[in-house]
């Protein structure tokens, strides 16, 4: 049973490090997302129009996704955790989708800048580990003001972060940090984590956070704020062969 737990564990972890990759050369220049992020959503596809698609949630609750010329589409390989880029026309009625965007007033419409074809059954592992926006937030810090740094995500949405007391900041590679947040870690990346403090996090930095939001993500953009349990800055592998030009010992 162990062993079945660490390949599943394995299995999300490297799906989550994926879909992250995906987002990050998935992004265009001059790209504009009018509102702050509502986070993830994943449903069925029920019906398919020219530039959206309907679908339900397993909450059966209805929402129309509408497409763009920037929207991203990924699809997932078989029954493995692999994505690979794909197009519109790969959605199907009866395909589970799960999509990142921003929500209209209405709340019942969403504006997709990628969207994943994936299982029923990743659908809900993805959705069980929280959104981009709603309980993870991936990118770069573009500005830091007191508690508050203003994160570009990859998926060309400003997003603010909110630390307090109670944040833990902790420094190393990807793999270390995802897997860390999200709980399918083992013991050994834990211990390659550095524990830094918020005066170590830098402009320009890539950080990993986990948290949740301050309000409901239909309130007003300045309320909406992540606010973080965990922080995590990305240390920058150094390039290979870094010393190759150094002097020699004799």
């Amino acid at each position: 049973m162990n062993q079945n737990h660490s390949k599943r564990s394995a299995l999300i972890l490297a799906c989550l490090l994926g879909i992250l990759s995906l987002l990050s050369s998935s992004q265009s220049s001059g790209a504009q997302v009018p509102r702050v992020p509502d986070g993830d959503l994943g449903g069925t596809v029920t019906a398919i129009e020219a530039d959206q698609v309907k679908i339900k949630t397993v909450a059966n609750e209805p929402f129309t996704i509408v497409f763009a010329a920037d929207t991203a589409f990924f699809k997932q390989v078989g029954s493995s955790f692999k994505m690979v880029p794909a197009k519109v026309t790969d959605i199907h009625v009866g395909n589970s989708i799960n999509v990142i965007g921003h929500l209209d007033p209405d709340g019942i419409t969403k504006h997709a800048k990628n969207v994943m074809i994936v299982t029923a059954e990743t659908s809900q592992k993805l959705l069980a580990h929280g959104g981009i926006g709603q309980s993870d937030v991936y990118g770069k810090v573009m500005a830091i003001g007191g508690t508050k740094l203003t994160i570009a995500r990859p998926d060309k949405v400003s997003q603010v972060i909110e630390v307090n007391e109670q944040t833990a900041f902790l420094k190393g590679e990807p793999r270390a940090i995802v897997g860390t947040l999200h709980g399918v870690s083992s013991t050994t990346s834990q211990a390659e984590l550095e524990t830094i403090k918020l005066a170590d996090v830098k402009v320009g930095d890539t950080i990993f956070a986990k948290g949740a939001l301050k309000f409901p993500a239909t309130t007003a953009m300045n309320e909406n704020i992540f606010v973080a349990s965990k922080l995590a800055v990305q240390v920058v592998p150094s390039p290979p062969n870094a010393d190759a030009g150094a002097t020699p010992k004799r």
